[in-house]
């Protein structure tokens, strides 16, 4: 039940730039706002993001679900969308949902030559971790 990392005018600014390439979703009950999420698409590729829901509020409604699998799936494939991406969270909810993961790749060079000593192998455990983690519980 944290805010999530962003401003309050987030969603806003998002259409405002963005227009109909963002799609902020609301989930309401009795009258409050409940849930939020947004989906970015592009090109036949949209990407979910910042799914939030005050669950005690809604309790164990499914808000959560619809607000950031069913009903953009639903518009996603109104809209011709191939392709849709989530976060790196809740791996086995979203297996159950027919997502799968797929290696992404980053490349981050620090113009400081200390500061690529320190990320680069960071970023090398953090890959390690994460192609064990996907090989234990996915495959």
């Amino acid at each position: 039940n944290k805010p999530l990392p962003v401003r309050k005018n987030f969603a806003s600014l998002c259409k405002r730039y963005l227009g109909a390439e963002a799609i902020v979703y609301v989930a309401e009950k009795d009258g409050q706002i409940v849930g939020t999420t947004i989906m970015f698409h592009r090109n036949g590729v949209a990407y979910v993001t910042d799914i939030g829901v005050d669950h005690r509020a809604t309790g164990n409604d499914f808000t959560y679900f619809n607000l950031g699998y069913y009903r953009p799936v639903s518009d996603a494939i109104g809209m011709g969308v191939k392709r849709i991406y989530y976060g790196t969270m809740m791996y086995t909810m979203k297996a159950q949902r027919g997502c799968a993961t797929k290696s992404i790749y980053l490349y981050h060079r620090p113009r400081l030559r200390l500061l690529r000593w320190i990320f680069n192998p960071l970023f090398s455990a953090h890959a390690v971790f994460k192609a064990w983690f996907v090989r234990r519980n996915y495959l």
